[in-house]
C-alpha cells in the first residue's frame, strides 16, 4: 500500500529501528488515502474519530 516494506514496519513498530522520513511519508500519505485523518492540537475532524485526550494539568 505505501512500498514501505513489512520489516521496515515492524522494526518501527517494535521499537527495534527508527522511520526515515521518506517511509512516514509515504506512510502518512497511504493512510490519508484510506481515510485516515492526522490531526494537529485544535484541529477538528471531518466525521466521527478517536483523539488522544491532553493530560489534565494539575
Amino acid at each position: 500500500m505505501a512500498g514501505v516494506s513489512f520489516t521496515t514496519v515492524s522494526r518501527f513498530e517494535t521499537g527495534k529501528g527508527g522511520l526515515h522520513h521518506s517511509s512516514a511519508e509515504a506512510i502518512r500519505i497511504a493512510l490519508e488515502g484510506r481515510g485516515i485523518q492526522f490531526l494537529r492540537s485544535g484541529d477538528v475532524s471531518v466525521g466521527d474519530g478517536v483523539a488522544i485526550k491532553p493530560p489534565s494539568q494539575p
